[in-house]
């Protein structure tokens, strides 16, 4: 999925406020963040990992853009423009089940075959009786 960033900004005040190495902080946490649906927290274990230090997150939080949780951070608002899990669940099963249909289609609708193992070609013989 996709660690949204609004073109805005690179010049918004918050973002200038927290510095260049606090935003390469803040985007890198971004992304770890939308990539395990932690809905914005950042542990405070990970933070070297991510190649962040204290005062980087620090400046984050004094900039307004995370807070400081007892065991971490949080982005401020992800929730505001960042997908749930849940939505981030519902779109990887619907890509998985489209490319899932696309392969029946594909392997076993065109050539005229049926698998016993493939839920969609059951499916399309019950279709037919």
């Amino acid at each position: 999925m996709w660690f949204k960033v609004d073109d805005t900004f690179a010049d918004h005040p918050k973002a200038l406020a927290a510095g260049n190495a606090s935003i390469g902080l803040w985007v890198r946490a971004g992304a770890w963040s939308a990539r395990h649906l932690t809905a914005g927290h950042i542990p405070r274990a990970l933070l070297a990992a991510l190649g962040g230090t204290t005062a980087q997150a620090n400046a984050l939080v004094k900039a307004g853009l995370w807070a400081a949780e007892p065991d971490g951070w949080r982005f401020h608002d992800w929730s505001l423009y960042q997908p749930t899990g849940e939505a981030v669940h519902a779109t990887k099963v619907a890509r998985a089940t489209g490319a899932q249909r696309t392969n029946h289609q594909r392997w076993h609708v065109m050539r005229n075959l049926v698998d016993p193992d493939c839920p969609f070609c059951s499916t399309d013989r019950s279709s037919d009786q």
